[in-house]
């Protein structure tokens, strides 16, 4: 059952415990300053305790080698879902450009990152849908080297299906090394790996703790926190669709929220009553129970009007509305969140697996001052300037009085110098 609550319950701790920050620190030390050897140990205490021998880097012999998709059903869907998360994320390439006048060039070139390392989950399970969202947008932003990090089994090996994605979307190479142990390998590198310039993807406390603390050494996408659902619905919502909806997410972990803001309270009720059974017959029910009776809310407000102001103030990874408003009065009622999701027929399930869009979202409220991952993340921008001798004699002065009024003595005579020429 929901736990009823007010639009002022609706706040975030950011924290994270202490003795966690002291392990991944040390991890990260660790591999900084010995490298492989160092991320070895911790593949084999963490990863792969049954493993005769640790390579941290699957042989492109063998990662050619693999040519199938265990589960044909699970491919044909993989595929679905890679081509239209390819068109979606075409859209989203940046284009250089240049404007020139009579003196003046100036202009901004879009350049592709060197080097991108996507951090895929697999320590309970393999998620293709990850691997899918963190390699296509940089593929299509054109990073020319792109690493796979991810945990391999007790054995030391990598799923199958890991190695054909791989092989599909041009990825270089696959490093075997889960948690803090990949992103600082990722992040110095080592004999065998040329650091890299960004890591993305998501990932546990470990992963996340550990991209916090390399930052700097490269960039990161965001810090992700557990997953997070708001419905927005009024009376015309089916109960059914937003408990299945809310438990989507409550089975992710047991830290996940799932939250319904409604104006009815006979929907909350009906969403209640549905909840038990519903809970009952999911494959991780315990997960899930303890997501809902830990994070699981229900907010009755007054109007749509306080539902959407709880929305922007939380900020939620994912928001469903499903009210009587159409599309354009929702869209621009809504400023903060990291997915928005129109009507009942579109479940938060579509934006996680299909529909195109990306999955890789801003949690913990950063969707107040951040984007999903897209192919933008992908670039870097270089400005690009050039004047001509009139300009710098007659547009110079306003920089001399600005170096000058600033301190800047050697700025002012850079300008001198070319005008005296």
């Amino acid at each position: 059952m929901l736990t009823e609550a007010s639009e002022v319950s609706l706040t975030r701790a950011v924290t994270f415990d202490e003795k966690i920050l002291r392990t991944v620190s040390g991890i990260v030390e660790d591999v900084r300053k010995s490298g492989e050897e160092a991320v070895k140990r911790y593949v084999r205490e963490f990863d792969s305790p049954a493993a005769a021998d640790i390579s941290l880097i699957v042989p492109k012999s063998e990662l050619e080698s693999c040519a199938k998709f265990a589960d044909a059903r699970v491919l044909k869907a993989v595929l679905t879902a890679k081509s239209n998360i390819e068109k979606f994320h075409i859209l989203e390439r940046e284009r250089s450009f240049f404007t020139a006048g009579a003196d003046v060039m100036l202009g901004q070139s879009i350049v592709p990152l060197d080097r991108v390392a996507v951090y895929v989950p697999g320590g309970k399970a393999f998620y293709p849908s990850t691997l899918l969202m963190t390699v296509i947008p940089a593929m299509i932003a054109g990073v020319p080297d792109i690493t796979i990090v991810t945990p391999p089994d007790r054995n030391g090996a990598v799923r199958e299906e890991i190695c054909y994605l791989a092989q599909l979307l041009g990825a270089a190479r696959i490093v075997k090394a889960g948690g803090a142990q990949g992103i600082a390998y990722a992040a110095f590198g080592g004999k065998d790996l040329v650091p890299v310039d960004k890591i993305v993807g998501p990932g546990n406390v470990y992963v996340t703790l550990a991209k916090k603390l390399v930052y700097g050494y490269c960039a990161v996408d965001m810090l992700a926190g557990p997953s997070e659902i708001m419905i927005i619905a009024d009376d015309s919502a089916d109960a059914g669709c937003i408990a299945r909806d809310l438990i989507s997410q409550a089975e992710h972990d047991e830290d996940a929220s799932s939250i319904l803001v409604t104006t009815s309270r006979e929907l909350i009720r009906a969403v209640n009553e549905k909840l038990p059974a519903y809970v009952s017959a999911s494959k991780r029910r315990a997960i899930a129970e303890a997501s809902i009776q830990k994070n699981g809310k229900s907010i009755l407000v007054e109007s749509l009007e306080r539902a959407f102001a709880a929305a922007n103030k939380y900020g939620p990874e994912h928001l469903e509305v499903i009210t009587r408003l159409s599309d354009a009065e929702v869209i621009g009622s809504v400023k903060n969140a990291g997915a928005l999701f129109l009507g009942e027929n579109t479940p938060e399930a579509l934006g996680d697996y299909l529909i195109g869009t990306n999955h890789v979202l801003p949690t913990w409220g950063a969707s107040r001052f951040s984007s999903p991952l897209g192919v933008y993340d992908f670039y870097r921008r270089v400005n690009v300037i050039r004047a001509s001798k009139r300009y710098i004699t007659t547009a110079g002065e306003d920089v001399i009085a600005l170096a000058e009024y600033e301190g800047l003595s050697a700025h002012a005579d850079a300008v001198r110098e070319r005008q005296s020429r």
